[in-house]
């Protein structure tokens, strides 16, 4: 089991760096559930990606603000828009995958625009305001 769950880790830890690249794929929840898994399969990994100097700070910031700054906000909804604006030209002639191409990128905007934007001056960590601590 443990070898499952380090293997889904990885493939979830893989799918989160190309996330970075391709804004479709959600890189933040992809390595809180990479984090899971290395928490019940592999706690060696699991401290690698935590400390990692880049991958990291998606993990800590979203557990102990549940927030991101706003300056991957920014970089987010432009490089989404950007390469959804790409694709759907490239789609003339295609109406329905270009309303799709539209409808996804309208629904990541909003998912992204409601997380909180993390202010690290003001913003109180979310683990002290409820009193808990995540496995995550």
């Amino acid at each position: 089991m443990k070898l499952t769950l380090t293997a889904l880790g990885l493939l979830s830890t893989a799918l989160a760096v190309a996330g970075i690249f391709l804004p479709v794929l959600p890189t933040t929840p992809l390595l809180l559930l990479a984090s899971w898994l290395f928490y019940r399969g592999n706690p060696r990994l699991r401290q690698w990606l935590v400390s990692h100097p880049i991958l990291g700070s998606y993990i800590k910031d979203y557990l102990k603000y549940r927030a991101m700054p706003l300056r991957a906000k920014i970089i987010s909804i432009s490089a989404l828009w950007i390469v959804i604006s790409i694709s759907a030209y490239t789609l003339m002639g295609k109406p329905l995958i270009q309303i799709l191409l539209l409808l996804i990128a309208v629904g990541v905007t909003i998912h992204i625009c409601r997380i909180r934007t993390l202010r690290r001056e003001r913003i109180v960590p979310a683990q002290q305001e409820k009193g808990q601590e995540h496995p995550v």
